[in-house]
């Protein structure tokens, strides 16, 4: 599949981590810069908000996952303004990542619409 149609962007997301790897495969097998998306921090957010230890095994395959993404992923993009601290100390190389926060800009809603 990946030969066959040949993408230029290969996309994994943190809503699962790990499909980063069957994702950097394909991306490998097709000749195409990978991008990984984070919305969500795994395997923090399970840790803190619901208490599971750092060494339960689902948790350490997600870390494994996580930390894979940010050292091979040609670009890392977020909703998260704040995690560039946390992406760096797991691997990610600073230049990777690009913020493209969620939300709207109130100034671009004054006024009246364009007609259509």
């Amino acid at each position: 599949l990946a030969r066959a149609d040949r993408p230029e962007l290969v996309i994994a997301s943190s809503t699962y981590p790990a499909d980063i790897w069957p994702a950097r495969r394909i991306a490998r097998l097709a000749g195409a810069r990978l991008a990984f998306e984070v919305h969500d921090l795994w395997p923090l957010t399970p840790m803190l908000l619901g208490g599971m230890s750092r060494w339960h095994p689902f948790i350490l395959l997600m870390q494994a996952a996580e930390d894979y993404a940010y050292r091979h992923a040609d670009t890392v993009i977020s909703l998260l303004p704040n995690a560039a601290a946390h992406m760096a100390a797991r691997g990610m190389a600073p230049h990777k990542l690009h913020v493209v926060p969620n939300g709207v800009d109130p100034d671009e809603w004054q006024g009246r619409l364009a007609p259509l």
